[in-house]
């Protein structure tokens, strides 16, 4: 898949995303999300949540967040051997 299409299915999935959770949770992926992708690793030592944001981040909302990191590293170039990118991409879509 080349960046073009993995940009473009990524945001359709955002978009869906949107309609199907509420909206505290969305903003709470997204922010997780963005945070997360910033820092190239979805162990990203900069996203604090809140008492509030934490409850918003239910295993639902986190599987998502699984989708959307597996997503997104098919949007950036990647070398070969990082075989777990697709691994985790094919057990959470």
């Amino acid at each position: 898949m080349d960046t073009d299409t993995g940009r473009a299915q990524l945001e359709l999935y955002v978009e869906a995303l949107r309609s199907r959770l509420a909206p505290d949770q969305f903003i709470v992926l997204m922010r997780a999300f963005t945070v997360c992708r910033g820092a190239g690793s979805a162990l990203a030592p900069g996203l604090s949540l809140t008492a509030q944001e934490q409850e918003l981040f239910t295993p639902e909302v986190q599987s998502e967040m699984l989708t959307l990191m597996a997503m997104g590293m098919d949007t950036i170039r990647r070398p070969r051997e990082w075989p777990w990118t697709r691994d985790a991409g094919a057990v959470h879509r």
